[in-house]
Order: C-alpha cells, then structure tokens, then sequence
C-alpha cells in the first residue's frame, strides 16, 4: 500500500506538467521569456483572488481601469483570447467621472479602447484635440493610433513622421526636453516608427537611435534613465527592438560582457514573480506592467508578428464569434483530479493489486481532494469589500486610525481634494491585532483599495486609494506613525494596544 501511496503522489506530480504551456518545449529564450510571463500573471491573479486570468481581468484589472489597468490589457489583448468587455464599461465610467488634460495620457486611453475592440466615440475625440499638443510624445502615441486606421483633421501618417524625424536630436535620440537623449524617450519613439521603417528617411533614423542605445547600454547589460539603473528602460529598449526585428537575445550590439538586458531585467524580479524599481526594492506595479508587455513584444518577434503596437484585432477580419471562456480553477482541478483518479485505478488493475480496499483508498483520496478544492474560497472584489463598520467581540479596547496624502491633494482625479482617503476612525481591537490587522480592517470597511507587497512578517504597503509608491517621484509611498512617532518594525510587527493614534501618510 505505501508503494501504491507513492506511485499515486508521482502520478500526481507528473500530472502538473500536463498543464504547462507549450511553450515549454519551445527554444530557450522563448521558454524563458514565457516562464517569466507566466510568473507576472500569477502574481497578479493570486494578488486579485482570481480563478484565473479571465477573472482577473474582470474584477481587479476593471477595477484598476484608468489607473494603470492599460499596459495589461494591451499585452493580453496581443496573446489573445480574453474579453475585455467588463473593463470596457469600467473605463468609460471613468473618464464619465474624469476630466483628463494631459493629452498623452488621453492617447493611452483611446490605444486601450482600441486594444481591447471597443468602438467608442472617445478615440475620435482624442484624435482631433491631442496630436502634437504635449510634445514629442504625444506625436508618438498619436502615430500608434493612426497605424490602427484612426484618422484625424488635423495629422496624418507623413506629418507625424516628419515631425518626429525632425525632433531627432544630433545624438542620434529623443528626448522629452533639452538637448541630450533619454533612452526611455527614444525607444519610445522607434517603437511608433518602426512600421514605416521601409522609408529610407526612417531606416537611417532608426539606425542612428539603435546606435545610441547600444552606446548607452550599461556594461552588466542593463539601461538607465535619468542616471537610474532600472527594469522599465530595458523594457522599453526591448519593445523597441523587437519592433524593429532585432533579436535582443542573439545581437552583439547590445550585448554586453555577455550580459542581455533581459538578463539584467531579472535582476528585478522578486520572488512573488512582480518586479522592483530599483534593485533590492519592493514591488512596482509600473515596472511589473512594463516588463510584461516587453515581453509579449519579443514573444511576438520571435513567432514572426507585427509589433506591439500593430494590433491584431484590426488587422484581422473582426469575428462575432465571443472570445474563449476560461473553465474555472475548481472545474480544471477536479477534472485533472477525476483523470488520476482513473488512471491510479488502472495502475493497480495492470499491478494485480485488485482488492477492493486499494480501490476505495483511491477513490477516498480523490473525493478528499476534490472536497479540497470545491470548498476552497476564491472572494470577488465584492465579497471581499465588507462596507460594514468593524466589530469585534473579544475586543480589549480601541484605536484610531487616518489615511491622509495632503501634499498631493488634487493632483490626480482618484486623489481626494482635500487630501484625505479616511478621516480619524475608531475601530474595536483584539488581543495581537496590528496596524496592518487594521489597515486591511479599515480597507474592507470603507472599499479602500489596498496593495501590500511584502510577506508574513514583512508588509510593505505600495498602495493605498489607487495611490502608489513613486508616483510622485522617487521617494514617494506610504508610511505609518503611531502616537506621533515612526515605528522601526513594519505595519504588521506593530502590537496595538489600547488608546492608540495610527497615521498613515503619504
């Protein structure tokens, strides 16, 4: 029976590798740019409480439309085969409720639009009052949007090419402001030219850039910008490259001492699968995002398709056919449970090992693990968010607690006005109860987003209200006082007691 035993767990191991991609058994620079895909998506998935990816992108990446949810949606939309249409209504409802001045930041959202098939009247807005009005940018994102087919009375193609090759600096880049290239910038803008690399004024243009950013290339292989080492950088040099059909893996020009800048990219990647901005850092949702979608560019290379950028869902005839629904988490687990069930029976049946007892051990042991799974709770966004005031019976006293970002009021549509997420609350505490055993209380309570990025015994809150670590420079993010003073232990090895004053401030 302890032979059965074990020959069953081998079963079941070798099981698992039935579900990996088949990419697996694709070269290896395929393999490991799916491998660290696939590390990105599940750190997203299990950071939402999903099921899996489609519900992902139905509840946390709707939830977070606007506010970063693009670079995701453009990404997937260029694997293919998900359904965009709850995040649709969760971007139209925020630009409702929006009022978006930056026109770079408006191209993004008609891209998004695009990207994810919804035919709204937003694009052909943006397309009239954006080109050109925010510099060299928003020339590169209004050319993207014209390579899709979106038209305008006041650009086309030739003219935003001509722009942008007339805004080329004598380093051979671009650069947002000043005289000196920035790699960010310039990789940016070879990514909207690389389409029209069959004009020669382009060619040499993109020439001269790809020269630059070799010369910029760091010696471990890495990109800088603003004299930062960083993932984003080499993200976008990687997107750029791949547009251009340059093999970043295999081209001398940028690599260095044998070092890539995916190699380097690594460097970034903490162990939940997400990535830091700088390295030793904790997790950012932009460089997570940003490497993501780099990423999928290469994939895109190396299987021979268009660029990032050149979207498949119009460069295809449309389909009315709706896009593939995904089986849940608990149906694929029971069914791969319901397939070793048959075949640990067949084993024993070729074994002789044909009594009735070894039979039932199997089928106990199967029905135990599907109990396993269908009982296991998967909380929506709903679910999770109580809205309900906090009670505790086995309360030992009481604290408060503020969520206030005064020095960036306003600045953003999701930052309140007067700079404060949550005013002074007392909320009921237990015996052991932490400020982060609060802080996640509070969230529930009053449907305040919340991102902890760090494990047991080591949260790190990147975000709390859609308001993150660095978005607004450097050294912005959240820290916590208690009764006036900065504790030295994280949130939650602080041990609360009773009377209490918590802060968090951004």
């Amino acid at each position: 029976m302890k032979r059965f035993l074990a020959l069953f767990i081998c079963l079941i191991l070798l099981g698992q590798t039935w579900v990996l991609p088949a990419s697996a058994q694709e070269s290896a620079p395929f393999a490991r740019v799916q491998q660290t895909l696939d590390d990105i998506l599940a750190c997203n998935v299990h950071a939402a409480g999903a099921s899996s990816i489609q519900h992902w992108i139905d509840t946390a990446l709707a939830a977070d439309a606007g506010i970063g949810a693009e670079w995701y949606v453009l990404g997937l939309e260029q694997i293919g085969g998900y359904d965009f249409s709850a995040y649709h209504g969760a971007l139209r409802a925020y630009l409702d409720g929006s009022t978006i001045r930056s026109a770079t930041t408006r191209q993004k959202y008609a891209l998004a639009f695009l990207a994810s098939g919804a035919d709204d009247p937003y694009i052909a807005e943006v397309m009239e009052d954006s080109i050109g009005q925010q510099g060299v940018m928003s020339w590169v994102y209004g050319l993207h949007l014209m390579t899709n087919g979106c038209e305008s009375s006041t650009a086309t193609v030739d003219s935003a090419i001509d722009m942008l090759l007339s805004l080329q600096l004598p380093d051979g880049g671009w650069a947002l402001r000043g005289d000196v290239s920035d790699v960010d910038v310039t990789a940016m803008t070879l990514q909207a030219l690389a389409p029209y690399t069959d004009r020669e004024a382009v060619a040499a243009a993109a020439d001269a850039a790809l020269a630059l950013l070799s010369q910029r290339q760091m010696e471990d292989g890495g990109f800088a910008s603003y004299g930062a080492p960083n993932p984003e950088s080499a993200a976008q040099v990687l997107t750029a490259l791949s547009a251009l059909d340059v093999d970043a893996f295999a081209d001398d020009r940028f690599i260095k001492n044998g070092a890539t800048l995916f190699d380097t990219m690594l460097l970034y990647q903490l162990p939940d699968g997400s990535f830091s901005h700088t390295l030793g850092g904790v997790s950012s949702t932009t460089a997570t995002a940003q490497v993501f979608y780099a990423l999928v560019a290469y994939q895109r290379f190396l299987a021979g398709q268009p660029p990032l950028y050149v979207l498949d869902r119009l460069a295809e005839p449309q389909s009315s056919v709706p896009a593939k629904a995904e089986l849940s988490y608990q149906a694929v687990a029971c069914i791969l449970i319901a397939a070793l069930m048959l075949i640990g029976c067949l084993v024993l049946f070729v074994m002789g090992k044909r009594h009735w007892k070894n039979f039932a051990a199997v089928i106990i042991i199967a029905l135990l693990s599907a109990a396993f799974v269908l009982t296991t709770d998967f909380q929506t966004a709903d679910n999770y968010y109580t809205t309900a005031i906090v009670t505790k019976g086995n309360a030992i006293g009481s604290v408060t607690m503020s969520i206030r970002c005064e020095p960036v009021a306003g600045q953003a549509d999701y930052i309140p006005a007067d700079g404060v997420i949550l005013p002074e609350t007392t909320f009921p505490i237990a015996q052991g109860d932490t400020v982060y055993t609060i802080l996640t209380e509070a969230a529930r309570a009053y449907s305040i987003p919340m991102e902890n990025t760090g494990g047991k015994g080591m949260a790190y809150i990147a975000g709390i209200g859609h308001l993150y670590e660095y978005a607004f420079g450097d050294l912005s993010g959240w820290v916590y006082h208690v009764d006036g003073e900065s504790p030295s232990v994280g949130c939650d090895q602080y041990t609360l007691r009773d009377g209490q004053k918590i802060e968090w401030m951004y």
